[in-house]
């Protein structure tokens, strides 16, 4: 494997990780706005 091939795949695997936390982020804000609209 190239260098540069070694870094695409690093960036690719981080962009994919942030991209996954961010969707966590807006599940797990999506299901506190419903959990407190649910009990008021």
């Amino acid at each position: 494997m190239d260098r540069s091939d070694v870094e695409q795949e690093r960036n690719c695997v981080k962009q994919g990780i942030q991209r996954s936390s961010e969707n966590l982020r807006h599940r797990f804000s999506d299901d506190l706005f419903y959990g407190n609209a649910l009990t008021e």
